[in-house]
């Protein structure tokens, strides 16, 4: 009877609410949520849209007509709702996977969930590679009040400290890498960016490694800021030498032999 329905924000017609599809007719509208109903018994122009239409509205109106002429509301019985992946039971990850279906997630970022990390590791590396962690560049662009010092704390480069840098870029970063032997280069796409370093690296466990060597940079960093402590790259390496024992114990055995040798390789 479309008298549940919202002309302009239901989908009752096609696979999109007329307010998307018809985005210059409903700037018009004099009510946004009119039922369905109260339009198809009065669509009167005069009553629905503020006049005058635009050429683009108008266009879009002639439309509207001409599927008003063709549907017969009485005829359709009670309202009913169904899901639009056609499906009779609601459920989050199908929500989620329809909202989202033109979305095509970086495998860099979606993988973090599928590592041998604890999960806060694997928390703060999606952060990470979305660039939500609070470097000072971050928390600018949040507006907060963070002192006239922006510069990146673990190096004498006078940068502002951003994701890139502080996890890449910067020195005390660059000597982790190259400690652990992952090689970085700068390309700015972070897929790419993680492809290629994959390419050259030799062994498993090359995203558990990623992580844990920037988790123990960030550490680094914290412990700087808040605990008034040089970072230094001892104390980054004991630390990270400390979260490979705890993936020790969440890996195969045959992972487990490589990562103690490569855990027992790494100095300064």
């Amino acid at each position: 009877m479309g008298d549940m329905v919202l002309l302009w924000k239901n989908v009752w017609i096609n696979e999109r609410p007329l307010m998307d599809s018809d985005e210059h007719l409903f700037s018009f509208a004099n009510n946004e949520d009119i039922p369905l109903a109260q339009y198809y018994n009065n669509n009167d122009h005069v009553d629905n849209f503020m006049l005058p239409l635009s050429m683009e509205a108008r266009t879009e109106l002639e439309n509207l007509q001409e599927i008003m002429e063709g549907i017969n509301l009485e005829a359709m019985g009670t309202d009913e709702w169904i899901l639009c992946w056609g499906d009779s039971d609601f459920k989050p990850k199908k929500f989620y996977n329809f909202m989202f279906r033109n979305i095509l997630a970086p495998q860099c970022i979606t993988s973090v969930w599928k590592t041998k990390c604890i999960m806060g590791h694997k928390v703060f590396a999606w952060l990470m590679l979305h660039d939500r962690v609070n470097t000072r560049d971050l928390l600018l662009r949040c507006h907060l009040n963070i002192g006239e010092n922006h510069n990146c704390p673990m190096c004498n480069m006078e940068v502002l400290e951003t994701n890139a840098h502080i996890f890449y870029e910067c020195p005390f970063a660059a000597k982790c890498w190259e400690v652990v032997g992952i090689d970085w280069d700068n390309h700015p796409d972070i897929q790419l960016k993680y492809e290629r370093a994959r390419a050259r690296w030799q062994g498993p466990l090359f995203k558990e490694i990623t992580i844990l060597t920037s988790w123990n940079i960030w550490k680094q960093r914290n412990r700087e800021i808040f605990d008034g402590e040089e970072a230094t790259h001892a104390e980054w390496l004991r630390k990270l030498k400390e979260d490979f024992v705890i993936l020790g114990y969440r890996i195969n055995p045959q992972n487990l032999t490589f990562l103690e040798g490569f855990s027992n390789s790494l100095s300064l």
